[in-house]
């Protein structure tokens, strides 16, 4: 360290620094070169997400819709009024091609406009990495077929990783289905096709699912309409599938979706004109740990119930952050049963919400993409330009200074 703060031990500073905001941090990466291997050290970034998981600190909201994704720190939501800014992410969206976030996790999100254009950004250094493109192998016949894809981290592993599950079938009154796995690595910067999958996954909500370290779908046994519904997990450390056990009291007929509250996976029942019950699974795997949090009934509280999901606690923990018919907010308080709408300012009129984490996480072929890309854009500005010297070499020739 400097002579400045030679006294204080570095573990001391090393741990202040955990609790400011990434803002700060990328800031003080200028005030020596200590203390810019320290913020850029991977256990310095480790470090920072535990302490703002653990703090509830630095976590932002991201509202997208279309070509738009506008952001907002979490906290301002508490006062009732938010003034989300507009981020640009370096992608190239169109009417029939918009913008979809499809995983959060650790402070990056997964982007995408095709499968053959996507990316993992991290908006608050605003560095991203491309994920090369990879085929479909279809299968002969005529079948129906989607995409579902997933993004998390393999805590064994140090990597993050995107799953894509491609299903293949005849129709929704068979039950023949098959399907395609593949699993990007960040690390590696690869897609690979491991086993397939055992279930169907239905297609409710823009991407997986993450938390308790696998991603996490509603799925069936078959396409089929009418089949009942399970939680599809995808351990994504092991690369292996199960079903997550559910809450032994559901009864009825409710839609089903998925979504992650404090870190827990949650379950939301719809049952449609009704009510609407929220689950957690306080112990990840163990079905006797589902708490139902909360029930909002449809009369008193919520004019309709087309769609609506958490999105997370207050600082207090007393309310939940609900999205209502993707387009307005509300804190639902879970003691009075209250509703109290959110006023934003600036944003979009529609959006999909996501909770994303503010971090320093690095993307490891990130700067040799952009420097790649820059130079493309440079030479199509130049169309003068000669020929490079390199160009003329050929991979049998060295050229000798």
């Amino acid at each position: 360290m400097s002579e400045r703060d030679a006294h204080i031990p570095a573990e001391v500073i090393s741990y202040l620094l955990t609790f400011l905001p990434v803002k700060s941090l990328l800031r003080f990466k200028c005030v020596s070169k200590p203390w810019l291997a320290l913020i850029d050290s991977p256990d310095f970034i480790k470090n920072h997400i535990s302490r703002s998981l653990k703090t509830k600190r630095n976590l932002t909201l991201i509202l997208g819709y279309a070509s738009s994704i506008y952001t907002a720190d979490f906290d301002s939501f508490q006062d009732d009024v938010a003034y989300p800014t507009k981020l640009t992410p370096p992608l190239s969206p169109s009417i029939d091609m918009p913008i979809l976030v499809l995983g959060s996790c650790n402070g990056l999100l997964f982007l995408s406009t095709t499968l053959e254009d996507s990316i993992i950004w991290n908006p608050s250094t605003r560095k991203h990495q491309k994920l090369p493109p990879t085929s479909i192998e279809y299968p002969c016949g005529r079948f129906v077929w989607h995409s579902e894809t997933g993004f998390g981290y393999d805590s064994v592993h140090d990597d993050y990783k995107v799953v894509r599950v491609t299903q293949f079938h005849l129709g929704w009154e068979d039950d023949f289905f098959q399907n395609e796995v593949k699993v990007y690595s960040l690390n590696s910067n690869q897609w690979r096709k491991i086993q397939d999958c055992p279930y169907f996954i239905r297609y409710l909500k823009l991407g997986g699912t993450f938390a308790g370290d696998a991603l996490h779908w509603i799925a069936g046994n078959s396409p089929r309409l009418g089949t009942a519904n399970q939680v599809a997990a995808f351990d994504i450390r092991s690369e292996e599938w199960h079903l997550l056990p559910l809450p032994k009291t559901l009864a009825g007929d409710f839609f089903m979706n998925l979504v992650v509250l404090g870190e827990c996976i949650g379950l939301f029942c719809n049952y449609y004109r009704y009510h609407v019950d929220f689950w957690v699974m306080k112990e990840y795997g163990v079905r006797e740990s589902w708490i139902k949090i909360c029930s909002v009934v449809q009369p008193t509280h919520i004019q309709s119930f087309e769609q609506v999901k958490p999105i997370g606690y207050s600082n207090d923990g007393k309310q939940v952050l609900l999205e209502q018919n993707s387009s307005c907010l509300l804190w639902f308080d879970l003691q009075e049963k209250s509703v109290k709408s959110v006023r934003i300012h600036g944003g979009p009129k529609f959006f999909n919400t996501d909770v994303c984490l503010a971090s320093l996480v690095k993307l490891p072929y990130s700067d040799v993409q952009q420097v790649h890309q820059k130079k493309k854009t440079q030479d199509r500005g130049n169309p003068k330009a000669g020929p490079k010297r390199d160009d003329f070499l050929s991979s049998g020739f060295k050229l000798v200074l």
